[in-house]
């Protein structure tokens, strides 16, 4: 619009311009006064520099793992040389297939992709528009993808036998669809009591439980976690179980009565006392004659009682050793009460009183 600048009659001149054509171009403008009689005006000079943005700018999707779960999150990022970055647009597509416009126009440099399925490739490309209209062009190939794993693993605790020793080794192991196995986690509980955490986040599949209670059951349970993040339930049982028996079995021989025999057949007979949570699977039985070298008589026999046929006359002691499901032994027991004497010529040995003795110590 016209604009006037003006000065006093005593003296002073008036000056008014106009609007003219203002469109940037590479020009110089002057604007006089009017009515400038002395010749001597004031000029207004006006340059215009104009800055040319013509490179387009450069962007790229961010990395992605190569396996996800249904929902992820893609970011993308970018770079101008003068004008700045004005939008972004963002194309996704599935196995290979047809790039689709999956966020236009977009100002933010990352958002979350949703409903992923299972087993499908997803890739992603972006191009940029800068604030000087400069359009970058979409690249050919992917810059980024990932696939989709919705499904959990699967592990378990493999089976414990019945009895165990206090320490035992504990194995698991799992299966997963895709994206494999990231790690594992183990409880276990004691006579049925609460869950503990034993193992956390580990990606070895064995371990060795110290320490169990002689007589107690610890039960075992395992979930697994796979690369996509996906995460196995609990079982709601445990997958394995064992007793624990906290050491080998003892056993004795049956006192003689009387411990003086006439006959060379002499009936042997024993017992034994397992430990907790374990049984006896089998005896061996020794003896000797008047104190000499332990001759090995009954080996690995299930049963408690034989016949011995002596081979002559003498003092025969018996001693007795236990072997349980555990397939410990043990110690040989040599107890009180477990020596017999064989007299078959007259006149015979007859005892004549008995002292009585204590076979718990």
């Amino acid at each position: 619009m016209p604009y006037r600048n003006g000065l006093t009659a005593a003296g002073r001149t008036s000056a008014s311009c106009s609007r003219v054509d203002e469109t940037p171009q590479q020009r110089e403008r002057v604007f006089s006064s009017l009515n400038a009689n002395n010749g001597q005006f004031p000029r207004l000079i006006i340059t215009y520099t104009v800055d040319t943005d013509t490179t387009p700018p450069v962007s790229s999707v961010n990395g992605l793992p190569q396996y996800s779960p249904a929902n992820f999150t893609v970011s993308w990022s970018g770079t101008d040389n003068q004008s700045g970055i004005k939008y972004y647009d963002v194309q996704m597509r599935q196995n290979g297939g047809n790039w689709v416009d999956w966020r236009a126009q977009v100002t933010e440099t990352s958002t979350n992709f949703t409903g992923g399925q299972n087993g499908v490739l997803y890739e992603f490309r972006c191009r940029a528009v800068d604030n000087a209209g400069n359009i970058e062009p979409w690249p050919s190939n992917a810059q980024a993808g990932t696939t989709v794993d919705t499904q959990p693993p699967s592990a378990s605790v493999q089976g414990l036998p019945q009895f165990s020793d206090p320490n035992f080794t504990v194995t698991w192991m799992g299966t997963d669809n895709l994206s494999g196995i990231k790690n594992y986690d183990v409880q276990y509980r004691q006579n049925g009591g609460s869950w503990t955490n034993w193992q956390t986040a580990v990606t070895s599949t064995s371990a060795q439980f110290p320490g169990g209670n002689d007589g107690s059951l610890y039960e075992f349970r395992a979930r697994a976690t796979d690369n996509a993040g996906n995460v196995q339930d609990w079982s709601s049982v445990a997958q394995a179980g064992t007793t624990v028996s906290a050491g080998p079995p003892s056993a004795m021989i049956t006192p003689f009565w009387p411990s003086v025999s006439n006959s060379l057949n002499v009936q042997v007979t024993w017992s034994g006392q397992p430990s907790a949570g374990s049984e006896i699977v089998s005896f061996d039985v020794q003896y000797q004659i008047n104190g000499g070298t332990w001759i090995l008589w009954q080996n690995a026999v299930a049963t408690t009682t034989a016949a011995f046929t002596a081979p002559g006359e003498g003092i025969f002691t018996f001693r007795v050793r236990a072997r349980d499901n555990l397939n410990r032994v043990g110690d040989w027991s040599s107890n009180p009460g477990s020596t017999v004497t064989v007299d078959t010529t007259a006149p015979f040995i007859t005892p004549k009183a008995y002292q009585p003795f204590n076979t718990s110590q």
